[in-house]
């Protein structure tokens, strides 16, 4: 996958977010610096800022990668895991914003986008209005609404279903388990500002990684505090199943296990 800077129409101009995904991801990201005709290789992101609830006072969606303040490198004119900041330091030679493109090794299975798993999101969180999916998303109007997203294996999102199943609805889970899926999976998690903080998300995403850009309908499942709606896409007809939650509203702990903290 290769990316470079340009301006899109949406709730971030940031070529930096495609980036930031596959980071989030795991896979090794190497950015590239043109105008010092040098390259670093990306392997994590820093902590969030210190003042990143100042950032979620508005009615907007935002990507958490406008929460953190660094990404951690390796350069081979520096020591290993090297903070680069979002602004040049008078001691630095360069910083986050240098960055005009990147490559990322993918596995030859991976053909759907960050840029198109951002150009849904961006069709349903400009547009609650339109009962997306059957679900009532009215309850993320008024609160700033933080989208991250990433690929990770379906192996290791049951993995992380079975050992969170004391904290998630056991009818919630239960359908995946069940879910013939590929080997690698785009997930979209949905937090206000009260659940990031958490580590909670109020609403995800999980769509088919192995569908093309071209696809109309790529999504295995969507679920929010309430209802679950999946999508059997190994029939010819997609067959739709929902599954209403009982009790009352819940958040639901959010997927961390493609990267470890240093």
């Amino acid at each position: 996958m290769v990316g470079r800077h340009t301006k899109v129409a949406g709730y971030h101009n940031n070529f930096l977010v495609y980036m930031y995904s596959y980071i989030e991801s795991g896979f090794p990201v190497f950015g590239i610096l043109k105008a010092h005709e040098h390259a670093v290789a990306i392997v994590g992101h820093g902590p969030l800022q210190p003042d990143w609830l100042s950032l979620c006072t508005q009615d907007e969606c935002i990507s958490s990668f406008q929460l953190i303040n660094s990404l951690v490198v390796n350069d081979d004119n520096n020591f290993p895991y090297k903070l680069l900041g979002p602004v040049k330091e008078p001691d630095e030679k360069y910083a986050m914003d240098a960055i005009n493109g990147f490559l990322v090794p993918l596995p030859e299975k991976i053909f759907l986008s960050a840029e198109r798993v951002d150009g849904y999101m961006n069709q349903i969180f400009t547009n609650l209005d339109l009962n997306w999916f059957g679900l009532d998303l009215s309850f993320l109007k008024g609160r700033t609404r933080i989208v991250r997203y990433f690929i990770a294996t379906s192996y290791s999102y049951k993995s992380f279903l079975c050992r969170m199943r004391a904290s998630i609805k056991a009818r919630m889970v239960n359908p995946v388990f069940l879910m013939d899926m590929p080997k690698y999976i785009w997930i979209v998690e949905v937090s206000d500002a009260q659940s990031y903080g958490k580590q909670e998300c109020l609403l995800r995403f999980v769509l088919d990684a192995t569908a093309s850009d071209k696809h109309a309908y790529p999504f295995f499942m969507v679920h929010d505090r309430s209802e679950v709606v999946v999508f059997d896409r190994s029939q010819p007809k997609i067959v739709t199943l929902r599954i209403k939650l009982d009790g009352e509203p819940f958040t639901m702990p959010m997927y961390t296990h493609n990267l470890n903290g240093i």
